[in-house]
């Protein structure tokens, strides 16, 4: 019979030590969007693996599970658990039971690795209840966690104590908010992490916690309690960890944010990163064919001037030099060249909007334009001749109307085709 442990979501200062009569209300949670790219593979009866398309999760199917040849899939959902720990996964054919156990095994990054004590997988029953599995294996060499699994559905990473975001910007002399939640099933074990025999209910509580609950426990940065004027101090407030970055940005920039729980014995760590910037700069370089026929390439840098306090940031054109060539052939059997072909930036010729999700990546919307005058000169069959016009220089053009470009950042950088408009080209993006 399944056990019915609750998952409690509260700040650390509240988590649960001594006895408590409360009765939890059980809610089930959505069931998971699919997000990326599906992962394939046929397993025969001699068995095999399959891995997901971003190698974080391997499904291990033993010999003669199949009969004939099953296509198996893993398709990444977004993570409905709770105390969730990156996407999800849904495994295909979804539904399927069987008598033997595939291994399911997920990779774990450095900063899990940190909590693997505290991490543990679990499974959504179609009832939209999140089960921790039992007889979870933690590899601390592979870097791995894995469980013997007998259906497919789907399947997530989570923590019995976590902190949220996960991983964040912050710059140098500003702060950042760390909140915690913790599985408060048992006051002197973890056995969501390690459920002993079956599966142990893994549900948010709605029911408040009080004084009853409470738990010891440490923030530290870098393991330093509290923290110190080179990588930054943290204290608890109620719900939140406040951490303060170091007025000047630290040497490795990236700090890890910790709180370390004590369950009567269990030591439970949940990490998370903060990387200290001093100033957001963007790199870029463009590549693009205005309608007109003139190509533009460029390079530039954008640096930041305003930050509203919520992750938001504009930045403007810290320097850059811009390539203009007009179309060379005009009708009625002329050419032209136009001169000086080469511009150098000022901040006026572009912006840019940052705006930082919890993770550490970023959503960019921006435009630049160069304008400069020059020497149009054109020779034609009856002659040649010249004037004065302005050269537009549409480097980081206005592809969509008169609305800038929404890029998404991928491990702080992009590279985006544009193909609207009647303009062509490419435009990359790298957080320095």
């Amino acid at each position: 019979m399944t056990k019915s442990y609750a998952l409690f979501s509260a700040a650390v200062l509240l988590c649960a030590c001594g006895g408590s009569s409360f009765k939890p209300t059980f809610t089930p949670a959505a069931k998971g969007t699919t997000t990326g790219t599906m992962a394939t593979q046929m397993i025969d009866g001699s068995g095999g693996t399959v891995v997901s398309a971003d190698g974080r999760l391997e499904v291990i199917v033993p010999a003669g599970m199949f009969t004939s040849a099953t296509q198996v899939g893993i398709q990444p959902i977004t993570n409905t658990a709770p105390n969730g720990v990156g996407v999800a996964y849904r495994l295909t054919p979804e539904g399927s039971m069987f008598s033997q156990a595939v291994t399911v095994k997920f990779h774990l990054n450095g900063t899990q690795m940190m909590g693997l004590d505290s991490t543990f997988i679990a499974s959504q029953h179609a009832d939209g209840v999140w089960y921790s599995q039992p007889h979870q294996a933690r590899d601390a060499t592979a870097q791995t966690v894995s469980v013997p699994a007998k259906h497919f559905s789907d399947w997530a990473v989570a923590q019995t104590v976590f902190l949220s975001p996960q991983q964040t910007r912050v710059r140098a002399g500003t702060g950042a908010d760390f909140k915690c939640t913790i599985v408060a099933i048992d006051p002197d074990d973890d056995l969501i992490a390690s459920p002993t025999g079956d599966e142990e209910l893994a549900v948010p509580n709605t029911v408040p916690l009080n004084d009853q609950i409470a738990a010891t426990h440490t923030w530290e940065v870098n393991s330093v309690e509290r923290g110190n004027d080179v990588v930054g101090h943290i204290e608890e407030n109620q719900m939140m960890g406040n951490y303060t970055a170091p007025t000047s940005r630290p040497n490795p920039s990236e700090v890890t944010v910790s709180v370390t729980v004590m369950l009567g014995k269990t030591k439970l760590i949940a990490p998370a990163k903060a990387d200290i910037y001093s100033e957001e700069v963007w790199n870029g370089t463009s590549d693009v064919t205005l309608p007109d026929g003139t190509k533009v390439a460029s390079t530039f840098t954008f640096g930041q001037v305003s930050d509203d306090g919520h992750g938001k940031l504009q930045l403007n054109v810290k320097n850059g030099n811009v390539h203009a060539t007009v179309p060379s052939m005009l009708t009625g059997g002329c050419t032209q060249t136009a001169t000086p072909t080469d511009y150098t930036m000022g901040p006026n010729d572009g912006q840019m909007t940052v705006t930082n999700d919890l993770s550490g990546e970023a959503e960019l919307s921006g435009m630049g334009t160069s304008v400069w005058l020059a020497t149009y000169t054109t020779v034609c069959p009856n002659g040649p001749g010249s004037y004065m016009a302005a050269i537009q220089a549409q480097w980081w053009p206005l592809v969509l109307g008169s609305a800038p470009m929404t890029i998404q950042t991928v491990d702080g950088a992009a590279t985006v085709p544009i193909n609207a408009n009647g303009v062509t080209g490419t435009l990359t993006l790298t957080r320095q």
